[in-house]
């Protein structure tokens, strides 16, 4: 069924126009926590695909929120295409987000794209029924507020992308899934913030009101729980400004360029250098005593490694 929040209704629908001028109807694929939800959309785009989430296995008995495994192995199922995107049900993605897959396409085999979302307010006074007129506005009226949060993902669809039990809608499970990308595959992570506009719908709060904290949401407790069981502390390597490429420019006019993330931080460059097989020495010196330690690093270098 239709949110039942007009405004809210009006971000999915602006959402959603905006990815039909990327690709077919038919690419789409929307997933709804009912079959209900299905049956609408499918009287408004007879085209789109959609997928309810089985209650039995795709629902957390407790939290009642469906979990991203479900939702990515589904995806991968009936995926009709090599080049999966995920966003969510509030993003809308302008026509550069297609040309930077497309560029990028050309150059990698294998690719795991990141990019951080630009909050467009929203207000309930306002009239945003004309989603191309929206779109507009919001380019010239969006901004970057944070670089921690990964609205955008896109990977072929045949790389093996495993997903752990998530609960939907609340945070860690993507900074969980990048730092996995970054420490434990080959894959090439590329920050597409630069050469894309993905634009987030935020609702205005009203007077007084509050934004309510990742932590607080339902949920929450659990996926911090689950994503700190199975990586420790490494989740949080997995932030956009980790990536080790960037991607910037116009891919429109085949005027982007990739070039190398020189402000990663240090902790993930150790992390990717020192496993089970690898140390790592980290040397405090005095300056006085420089060429007396590189001799001794070249020693070391020599009969360990």
């Amino acid at each position: 069924m239709p949110n039942v929040d007009p405004i809210q209704h009006q971000i999915q629908t602006n959402a959603i126009w905006s990815w039909s001028q990327l690709l077919p109807m038919e690419n789409i694929l929307l997933f709804f926590d009912d079959e209900k939800s299905c049956s609408f959309m499918r009287t408004l785009y007879q085209e789109i695909s959609c997928q309810s989430l089985p209650l039995s296995k795709c629902f957390h008995s407790t939290y009642h929120r469906p979990y991203m495994n479900c939702v990515f192995d589904l995806a991968q199922q009936r995926i009709k295409t090599s080049i999966l995107v995920f966003a969510n049900g509030d993003i809308i993605l302008h026509h550069s987000v297609y040309h930077t897959i497309s560029f990028v396409n050309t150059h990698f085999r294998e690719f795991f794209l990141v990019g951080c979302r630009r909050d467009y307010v929203v207000s309930r006074s306002l009239n945003y029924s004309n989603p191309a007129n929206t779109l507009q506005d919001a380019l010239n009226n969006s901004q970057i507020t944070s670089t921690a949060d990964i609205d955008f993902i896109a990977f072929k669809t045949d790389t093996p992308i495993y997903m752990a039990p998530f609960l939907v809608g609340v945070y860690r499970w993507d900074n969980w899934l990048l730092s996995e990308m970054l420490l434990r595959t080959n894959i090439t992570v590329i920050d597409v913030t630069q050469s894309t506009f993905i634009i987030h719908q935020k609702l205005k709060e009203l007077d007084g009101q509050k934004p309510l904290h990742h932590s607080s949401r339902i949920g929450a407790a659990y996926n911090d729980e689950l994503t700190k069981n199975i990586s420790g502390t490494d989740y949080k390597v997995g932030f956009i400004n980790n990536a080790p490429q960037i991607l910037s420019g116009d891919c429109q006019k085949n005027q982007c360029e990739f070039k190398e993330n020189l402000l990663q931080s240090e902790v993930i460059l150790l992390k990717q250098r020192a496993n089970t097989q690898k140390y790592i020495a980290v040397l405090t010196i005095n300056r006085g005593h420089i060429p007396l330690v590189w001799n001794w690093v070249s020693v070391f270098t020599l009969v360990y490694m």
